[in-house]
């Protein structure tokens, strides 16, 4: 632990993690849950003495960092409200060697992702679920969640990291917006790993199946064919 308490007295690290607090709750829901006065926090974040070894240690420990290493038996579950420029500073504080990244189904960039906010911001979030990605290095879990119609791109998360699978279409998790867990919360080692195993199957590979059929389920086609016009 010594030494890294030694790392707190790096303005660069202290930085990093105020990064972080960016997406867990910001410095106030960390310093509350850390017992330090949130205002003694903020100015040891920019290289003032204001917080004791003490309370740097339960600092760590609040933040899911016991002995500055992240907890392997949990899932980090974070929610994005707003990108910061160094969003991903706070990202390698628990992925310190990058790692993989994968997404919901409906959680993709493009000509979708921009349709999806200007009806948004037509007709509101309605029942829309938070745009979702997980990142995994074999070792920390953890789940970012954001303001639907606003997806977050690779490069956001830092230059090491990939998608799982190579590409962004290989990189969906096996879940669909009806999974509470996963939309709203709760989401345990568990039930992350399956997700993150199971291969999701899209329309398209769904269509291409039917081709190779001797007979072709023209319901089940039709059905496709007036969902997912793309696949056909």
């Amino acid at each position: 632990m010594q030494q890294i308490l030694e790392k707190t007295h790096d303005l660069t690290y202290r930085k990093a993690l105020r990064a972080a607090c960016a997406f867990q709750g910001g410095i106030k829901g960390v310093a509350h849950r850390a017992q330090i006065h949130d205002s003694n926090l903020s100015r040891w974040f920019r290289g003032g003495k204001t917080v004791s070894d003490e309370a740097a240690i339960r600092l760590f420990k609040a933040m899911g960092l016991p002995d500055g290493k992240p907890q392997r038996k949990k899932v980090f579950e974070w929610n994005i409200n707003w990108m910061r420029d160094d969003f991903s500073k706070g990202i390698e504080l628990y992925f310190p060697k990058g790692g993989q990244v994968a997404r919901a189904s409906w959680s993709r960039w493009g000509s979708e992702a921009i349709m999806k906010q200007l009806t948004l911001s037509r007709f509101g979030k309605g029942d829309n679920p938070p745009e979702i990605y997980a990142i995994s290095d074999d070792k920390a879990r953890a789940v970012l969640r954001r303001t639907p119609g606003l997806p977050i791109s690779l490069s956001d998360f830092g230059k090491n990291f990939i998608w799982r699978g190579g590409d962004i279409k290989s990189a969906i998790l096996g879940i669909s917006n009806r999974d509470v867990v996963w939309t709203d919360g709760g989401v345990s080692v568990q039930c992350f790993d399956e997700a993150w195993r199971t291969k999701f199957t899209s329309a398209e590979e769904i269509y291409q199946y039917l081709c190779k059929l001797d007979e072709i389920d023209y319901e089940l086609y039709e059905y496709i064919e007036k969902n997912y016009p793309q696949s056909t």
